[in-house]
């Protein structure tokens, strides 16, 4: 019975976590590394499980308290799609996701002062800005998820930072180069935030809360995510005819029909109706996921034949 009752109570954690959108942190992580590998950079990849860890665990928190803000302002419903439901159907209680997030805060903290004793105080920085940028996406006094700010701060945080900050931990350099490489998944990663906020107009409205797709509306928005989702491909072809990357990254274009099958979903899509768009968040992790995948194995390929 006590079995039982732990499997049970692990799965609500689980789906809490909603696993679906965790690869969301981890691939910037890997574009990282294999950036640096790319580049050249001698790469210390003792740090590597430690910035890994650390970031899937500042997101796990950031999602328990999405849905913790999210469910007591009325957010999340019994009929939205948006959370993880653990609240709705009370399979946790409000107190006890907030402390989740906050037990995987401290994790991810020690995980990070490890990576401060390795490789020094200047990971520090990184850390602190992780941790704040996990708790602000929805809590007080900031909340910046709900003030329209989401898109730019996801774009940044699990963009930009996480695969220019990996580059760092592993080889003590920051690069514009890297940063560049960082693009086309920074775009991606916004895509799945975008994804859900553009389902999720009519209840977001209701709900009084403001994202960059309910203040721009349905047809706005959704042209915002076909930039989203095809401006990847775009950077991907300057990048490689600028030099900075090499030829292999054209096969990041192996993912193009998952690309044009989310945009024909929005295309098809009636303003107002959540159903038409239900899957579209988890369909845009697919594609950041398996363009991410594409575009490391470019990567370490470019690196092995420098």
């Amino acid at each position: 019975m006590c079995w039982d009752h732990f499997k049970n109570r692990a799965w609500v954690w689980f789906r809490a976590a909603r696993p679906f959108s965790l690869t969301a942190s981890a691939t910037p992580v890997f574009i990282g590394a294999a950036a640096s590998v790319a580049l050249g950079y001698p790469v210390d990849w003792r740090a590597l499980p430690l910035f890994l860890s650390a970031a899937v665990l500042i997101h796990v928190a950031t999602n328990y308290f999405g849905d913790y803000f999210d469910y007591i302002k009325g957010v999340d419903k019994d009929y939205t799609y948006g959370s993880s439901g653990v609240l709705v159907d009370g399979s946790l209680k409000t107190h006890e996701l907030l402390m989740g997030g906050f037990v995987c805060l401290c994790v991810a903290a020690v995980l990070g002062l490890s990576l401060v004793f390795l490789k020094g105080f200047s990971i520090l920085a990184l850390g602190i800005v992780g941790v704040l940028g996990g708790y602000l996406y929805a809590g007080y006094p900031v909340g910046y998820k709900y003030h329209a700010l989401g898109d730019f701060f996801v774009f940044v945080l699990m963009g930009v930072f996480l695969v220019c900050g990996a580059s760092f931990a592993l080889t003590g350099w920051l690069s514009s180069l890297v940063f560049w490489m960082s693009l086309p998944i920074s775009s991606l990663v916004t895509a799945i935030l975008h994804a859900n906020n553009l389902r999720d107009i009519s209840h977001d409205e209701q709900a009084r809360i403001q994202t960059l797709a309910s203040v721009s509306g349905h047809q706005l928005a959704s042209r915002i995510y076909y930039g989203y989702v095809l401006f990847p491909y775009a950077a991907i072809l300057i990048l490689i005819f600028s030099g900075i990357l090499s030829g292999y990254s054209a096969i990041v274009f192996l993912s193009a029909p998952l690309a044009f099958q989310n945009c024909r979903c929005v295309l098809k899509s009636r303003p107002g109706s959540a159903e038409d768009l239900a899957k579209l968040d988890q369909e845009t992790a697919k594609l950041h996921l398996s363009f991410g995948i594409l575009q490391i194995s470019a990567l370490i390929i470019q690196g092995a034949f420098l």
